[in-house]
């Protein structure tokens, strides 16, 4: 059997966001999915806000992406790591994932394949962030607040933070993302000063970006799936930027 070397890294395909067309998104990524060859690929690392929300109730999880899920179980069946980085949309997971054998991290996590190191997370709080998203992130990650979420109709909590993440996603649509003014490389610039990092990989500001970090480390930064189909593959060698078509 040939080795298992392929490794495809996702971000922000945003499922069930009510933007462009849905089910066309949806669809696209359900095809990448499948397309992935299952005797040569070693792992998929999905690097948040797969879903434009998800919230996991303790006997319910969203219909949106169903067979989103039932194939990343195929592919674990398969023999291939799945792993899943929550973003600042799909955070509230519980353990539903694990219970399908997705391998759940924290960002940042630093991960050695295939003798190159890698720094991956979805992004968004990597760095610092300002005063006023501080705050959100706490809002959202408190179990206390979740607790309180969770006594809401299934309904009421999607239809509120639906509409809430809709205006936070067209507030950026201007969003222009500047390596050199960006906390997030200049986190990793920092970081690769002091240890040996090849790749740094992230999601979250919807841009694609790949740079060269002074101390030679290369930084990645995944587009959205909102009207593209990107993805990076690293082969054993090389990380590159590609693009799916069906």
């Amino acid at each position: 059997m040939e080795e298992r070397k392929g490794i495809y890294f996702v971000s922000d395909v945003h499922i069930g966001a009510d933007e462009g067309n849905p089910r066309e998104r949806e669809e696209r990524f359900v095809e990448f999915l499948r397309s992935i060859p299952k005797d040569t690929t070693k792992a998929v690392y999905m690097l948040g806000d797969i879903w434009d929300l998800w919230y996991e109730y303790r006997d319910l999880i969203p219909k949106d992406g169903a067979r989103v899920v039932a194939l990343m179980s195929e592919l674990v069946c398969a023999g291939v790591e799945v792993h899943f980085f929550p973003g600042n949309h799909d955070m509230w997971v519980s353990d539903f994932f694990e219970r399908i054998g997705v391998q759940m991290h924290s960002q940042p996590e630093f991960l050695t394949l295939s003798d190159k190191v890698f720094c991956l997370g979805h992004g968004d709080i990597i760095g610092g962030t300002d005063a006023g998203y501080r705050f959100l992130h706490w809002v959202y990650t408190s179990r206390v607040v979740q607790f309180f979420f969770s006594l809401l109709h299934p309904r009421i909590l999607f239809a509120m933070s639906r509409k809430w993440f809709r205006i936070s996603r067209n507030s950026h649509k201007t969003f222009e993302f500047d390596p050199g003014k960006q906390r997030i490389v200049k986190w990793a610039e920092n970081v690769s000063a002091v240890r040996k990092v090849d790749y740094f990989v992230f999601g979250h500001f919807h841009r694609r970006v790949e740079t060269t970090l002074s101390g030679g480390s290369q930084f990645f930064i995944l587009e959205d799936w909102l009207t593209s189909s990107p993805f990076l593959f690293f082969d054993g060698l090389c990380l590159t930027h590609r693009t799916f078509a069906k």
